[in-house]
C-alpha cells in the first residue's frame, strides 16, 4: 500500500505576481499579464511574460549570496521560501529530520551565451568566427570568479539545500519544459518509497534571450507575434516564453500529522512517459499517444475518468500539441470536466511550467474557481463548453488532472485530490 503524500505548501512566482494572494486574485479576475509584456533590452525579445518586480532580499536568508545567482536561481530559491513559509516549516522542523528531508527541483536553460557576449566578441577572427585558441588562452581570464557555478542546472536545488540546511536526497531534473512537473512526481515517489518524508520540489526558468528564442521560432515552437499565441484556438502559431518558478512542499502523512501541519490535498497519481519521433507524428497519432498515456495512468491508480473535475492542461500554444490535447480531453471526459491552462495567460515558462500549473490547480481547488484560458476567445473542435474561456467558472473541484506535454516528446501528469 502506497504511503499517502500530502501537498502542504506552495510558492508560485509568475507574471501573475508573487505568492498565493496575487495568483488567487489573477485566477478570480481573469488577468492576462501578456497583454502588457515589454522588455526594453537589445538582447531579449519584447514578447515575453515577466514576473513583476520584487526584492529577492525579502525571501533569501543569505543576502550576500544573491550577487552570485542567476535570475533562475533567485526565482527558484524565492519560491521555495514562500512554499516553506506557507507550509509552516521552520528550521527546527527541518533539523529534527535531517536525513528525511530533501530537494528535487527542475531546471531549465540556465543561461544564454549572451550574458558572456563581450568575452566571445573579443575573441573573434576577422571573418567573424570564434578563435577558440584565443578564447582558451585569454578569454577565460575575463570571466569573474565562480562564473560557472550559477550556470549549472543543479545550482537552484543546491542553493535551496544550502540556505535551509536540507541534507537528505538532492537532485535536479533537466528534462525540458516538463522538468518542474517531473520533479514533483519524483518527490512524490521518493516519499512513497520511504526515501524521504519531506521534499521541496518544483521548477524555475528564465533565459528568453534572442539566440534561444530564434532556435525555437525556427523549429516552429515559439510565436512570432504578440497575438499569435492563443492556446486551443486552432489559430495559434506557438508559445510566448515566460519566466517564473513554483515550489511545492510534499510530506508523508505520518510526518504531517506528527507536526500538526495543514494539507491542501494528496497526490493520487504520477505518470511519466515519452513519445518517440514526436516531430514525425500528426495530430491524430499524437492524440492516440496522449490518450493512452492518460487513460493508463488513471487506470493504474484506480482513478475513474468521471472523477476528474478539472484538467489544468498544457495548452502551450504549439498547434500540434494543442490540437492533440483537444482530441484527448474531448474523447476521455464529459462536459462535467472543465479544461483550462494557465500558460495562455502567463506565457510558457518552460521548466517551471508544470510546477506553476500544479500550484495554480491547487489554488483553483481551494477557491472552487477554474481560471480562464487567457487570450483565447474560441475553441477549435467539439465540446467547447468544457473549455473555460471569457470568464472564470465557479465549480466544485475535488480532483484535478495536471498535464505537461512538450516539444521534446515528454508526457507527464499528476492527479491531485483536495483534502476532504
Amino acid at each position: 500500500m502506497l504511503i499517502p503524500v500530502h501537498i502542504t505548501g506552495i510558492g508560485p512566482i509568475s507574471p501573475f505576481g508573487i505568492g498565493k494572494a496575487d495568483h488567487c486574485k489573477a485566477i478570480m479576475t481573469g488577468l492576462n499579464p501578456l497583454d502588457n509584456c515589454n522588455v526594453d533590452d537589445l538582447y531579449y525579445p519584447k514578447i515575453v511574460g515577466l514576473v513583476p518586480d520584487f526584492n529577492p532580499k525579502d525571501y533569501i536568508m543569505d543576502k550576500k549570496s544573491i550577487r552570485f545567482m542567476t535570475r533562475q536561481v533567485i526565482l527558484g530559491l524565492c519560491s521555495s521560501s514562500l512554499a516553506l513559509q506557507d507550509a509552516g516549516i521552520t528550521s527546527e522542523i527541518l533539523e529534527k529530520d535531517i536525513d528525511g528531508t530533501g530537494v528535487i527541483f527542475g531546471a531549465g536553460i540556465v543561461q544564454s551565451i549572451i550574458s558572456s557576449k563581450d568575452i566571445f566578441l573579443n575573441c573573434l577572427k576577422e571573418e567573424g568566427e570564434i578563435d577558440y585558441k584565443k578564447l582558451g588562452r585569454e578569454g577565460y581570464r575575463a570571466m569573474p570568479p565562480l562564473w560557472i557555478l550559477p550556470r549549472l542546472p543543479n545550482t537552484t536545488g543546491g542553493q535551496i539545500s544550502i540556505q535551509y540546511g536540507i541534507k537528505g536526497i538532492n537532485y535536479s531534473i533537466v528534462n525540458g519544459p516538463s522538468s518542474g512537473m517531473i520533479a514533483i512526481g519524483e518527490a512524490y515517489e521518493a516519499i512513497c518509497n520511504k526515501r524521504s518524508s519531506l521534499v521541496v520540489s518544483g521548477g524555475s526558468e528564465w533565459d528568453p534571450a534572442v539566440d534561444f528564442i530564434d532556435r525555437l521560432k525556427k523549429d516552429g515552437f515559439a510565436s512570432d507575434t504578440e497575438n499569435g499565441s492563443r492556446p486551443f484556438s486552432g489559430q495559434s502559431d506557438g508559445f510566448i516564453l515566460a519566466e517564473g518558478a513554483a515550489s511545492l512542499i510534499l510530506e508523508s502523512e505520518e510526518k504531517l500529522y506528527q507536526r500538526g501541519g495543514k494539507s491542501y490535498g494528496k497526490i493520487l497519481a504520477y505518470g511519466n512517459g515519452y513519445v518517440p519521433r514526436f516531430r514525425n507524428l500528426d495530430v491524430k497519432e499524437l492524440a492516440q499517444q496522449y490518450c493512452f498515456f492518460v487513460r493508463t495512468t488513471l487506470e493504474r491508480n484506480s482513478i475513474s475518468l468521471d472523477s476528474i473535475d478539472l484538467v489544468q492542461a498544457t495548452g502551450c500554444g504549439i498547434p500540434v500539441i494543442d490540437d492533440a490535447e483537444i482530441e484527448v480531453y474531448s474523447s476521455l471526459f464529459g462536459s462535467k470536466t472543465l479544461i483550462t491552462t494557465v500558460n495562455g495567460s502567463i506565457g510558457y515558462p518552460l521548466a517551471a511550467s508544470g510546477a506553476i500549473s500544479s500550484a495554480v490547480a491547487i489554488l483553483e481547488m481551494e477557491m472552487g474557481i477554474a481560471g480562464i484560458i487567457g487570450r483565447t476567445t474560441s475553441i477549435a473542435g467539439k465540446n467547447q463548453e468544457q473549455f473555460v474561456i471569457h470568464n472564470p467558472k465557479k465549480a466544485s473541484i475535488q480532483r484535478v488532472l495536471c498535464t505537461s506535454f512538450d516539444y521534446s516528446g515528454a508526457m507527464v501528469c499528476l492527479v491531485i485530490e483536495k483534502k476532504g
